[in-house]
């Protein structure tokens, strides 16, 4: 809303603001209510709409509020799996996504029928959320969710080294390419992508000190 009304050189009426923001104008004069009683007579109305008052100084961060099911999953998921997080407190997440505390457990639950078949579930404990299963599990369930956000299934180098930033991913794929050339073992591409990708999430988790015992991680491989 804020970000909307800084681009704009003239007053917004709330049933424009409503449209852009895909709520209804109800919803855009709580947004107005909140905000001004964040941060006083931020934004002004007029007959002709509303607009930001130049004498009070905001700032808005750039980073983008999840928006559905998908975002708001990938972004619980990055949490647990890339980011190390052990447990989610569920108020900072209401903060997070802008939603209320029912809306989050139908989140989880959601999410949950999602992550059964992997083994993997997210409990409740003392209004924090937590991740239960396997090193192994949860390694698959990684995989296989890089490949679903990945364009046309298949993981590109720019992903990976967006999600893997510790890793030398070009170093990887040219050793593993190496390595298949010198011994003449020819795969396809999807092959190619789905090892080179256990290996990478293996490497990252041994960095971060997650190890798998060997037995599993020979079988996996």
């Amino acid at each position: 809303l804020i970000q909307k009304l800084q681009i704009s050189s003239h007053p917004i009426p709330s049933s424009q603001l409503a449209k852009e923001l895909q709520v209804t104008q109800r919803s855009v004069k709580n947004y107005v209510s909140a905000v001004n009683a964040e941060t006083p007579e931020l934004i002004l109305s007029g007959p002709k709409g509303y607009h930001l008052n130049k004498k009070v100084k905001v700032s808005v961060s750039s980073h983008r509020v999840p928006q559905n099911y998908q975002e708001r999953s990938f972004s619980i998921i990055k949490k647990f799996f890339l980011e190390h997080t052990e447990q989610i407190d569920i108020f900072e997440l209401c903060d997070e996504f802008f939603l209320g505390y029912s809306s989050i457990k139908l989140l989880i639950s959601k999410m949950n029928k999602e992550l059964a078949p992997y083994r993997l579930a997210l409990r409740f404990q003392n209004d924090c959320i937590y991740l239960q299963g396997t090193e192994g599990d949860k390694r698959k369930f990684l995989t296989n969710i890089i490949y679903r956000e990945s364009a046309g299934g298949f993981v590109n180098l720019t992903a990976l080294k967006a999600l893997f930033p510790d890793l030398d991913i070009e170093y990887i794929h040219f050793m593993l390419h190496d390595t298949f050339k010198h011994y003449e073992y020819y795969i396809h591409d999807f092959a190619y992508a789905n090892i080179s990708l256990h290996l990478i999430v293996i490497l990252y988790q041994t960095i971060n000190h997650q190890f798998l015992g060997a037995a599993e991680a020979d079988c996996e491989l």
